[in-house]
């Protein structure tokens, strides 16, 4: 394919905000007010905690000279190995939740933790007979790249912590000749030059004054300040002022009436768009009829009852939570083998009312995922069938 040129121009791009800093320098807190300048609804903004637990500590707090309170935000936790896939799948769950602003606290422990990439380079070293380094990295890149895309090409706006120590040196005062230790910067943990991955990369001292060290908006370049609401909304300011996405070299869309047509029309036999209907019953076979092939059980679906029917006018289901059932139904049922997938389709037929998959509303996205765990728990395992 020849490679094209035209005239460059600035798009409405998510947010990709660093924030480094000592332990104590409010990473987290700035983190939250900044998404909360970027969503305005705490319902819209979702953390991925790898400190033990302290992210879900701010619920609730007043924020000092603020007429704010931290309300309840969505919350997924990571606990030791901090794998990158563990981040790379949390990232993916925040968007297939529908999340906004999706916060990572912090990048650090996927670099420096137990189980992080540094700790998996060094026991792939001291396994290998060579003890080569350089051959470790092998491995250990690809993961960490994978991590960089997950952030980069999420869906949502990301804000990412992470953990920086502070560098020192020892001067002599020319004044006094005495020796002086000198501070020359922080440094974040994290592979060198991750920061540059981001829009804005924030550093943020112990006594909460932020100054981005790297700016792709001009908008905080030169300037110190506590980070607040106000800093999300001037994010949102510069990106909106861009000029809307538009997919490229894209083949044109089919007009959606049209398309909606033909699939009903296919799926339910000419009915009328959002009436569903009971499958046809099919007559008995005759003798002289070839037997059907036989069939695995269908299992039991669970006894919990699926919530109400939703309206017709409700959305369908997004592609992207589409994507996250069935991998929920691959891990749960297909790995375990405890039955196939369209044995599990037909259950959820069955129980949510609906023809196929693609009928499922958006709104039913969480009482589908915890359906099918529900109905995973209650199938046997297959030594046991």
């Amino acid at each position: 394919m020849a490679l094209q040129m035209r005239k460059a121009s600035r798009k409405r791009t998510k947010a990709r905000i660093g924030l480094a800093g000592p332990s104590g320098a409010g990473k987290t807190m700035s983190a939250l007010l900044v998404a909360y300048g970027i969503t305005k609804d705490w319902n819209k903004i979702g953390m991925i905690d790898t400190e033990m637990g302290s992210g879900e500590l701010y619920v609730g707090a007043s924020v000092k000279g603020l007429n704010l309170v931290i309300g309840e935000y969505n919350y997924i936790r990571i606990d030791p190995p901090y794998t990158a896939t563990k981040y790379t799948d949390a990232i993916k769950e925040m968007e297939a939740a529908g999340i906004e602003v999706v916060i990572v606290d912090s990048l650090t422990h996927a670099w420096a933790g137990s189980g992080g990439l540094l700790d998996k380079h060094g026991k792939i070293t001291d396994a290998s007979k060579s003890k080569n380094t350089w051959t470790a990295w092998r491995t250990v890149t690809p993961e960490h790249n994978a991590l960089v895309d997950a952030l980069l090409l999420s869906t949502s706006h990301i804000i990412a912590t992470v953990r920086s120590k502070q560098e020192y040196a020892q001067t002599k005062d020319e004044t006094t000749g005495k020796t002086v230790v000198e501070k020359l910067g922080m440094a974040p943990v994290q592979r060198e030059g991750m920061e540059y991955e981001f829009t804005v990369f924030f550093d943020i001292d112990i006594n909460h004054q932020a100054h981005a060290s790297k700016d792709r908006t001009n908008v905080f370049d030169g300037l110190y300040l506590k980070l607040s609401p106000q800093a999300g909304e001037k994010y949102v300011e510069w990106m909106m002022s861009g000029n809307e996405e538009l997919p490229q070299s894209a083949p044109p869309a089919k007009p959606v009436p049209e398309q909606i047509k033909e699939e009903l029309a296919q799926a339910f036999e000419g009915t009328q768009a959002g009436q569903v209907v009971p499958p046809t019953p099919q007559p008995a076979p005759t003798t002289e009829a070839q037997p059907a092939p036989a069939k695995p059980a269908t299992p039991t679906p669970p006894t919990v009852p699926p919530p109400a029917l939703p309206q017709p006018d409700e959305k369908k289901i997004m592609p992207a939570q589409m994507k996250y059932i069935m991998t929920k139904m691959q891990n749960l049922f297909v790995k375990t083998k405890k039955c196939d997938i369209e044995t599990v389709k037909t259950c959820v037929y069955d129980a949510f009312k609906v023809e196929s998959m693609k009928d499922i509303k958006a709104s039913h996205f969480n009482a589908v995922t915890n359906w099918l765990e529900e109905f995973a728990r209650e199938q046997p395992a297959p030594d046991k069938q």
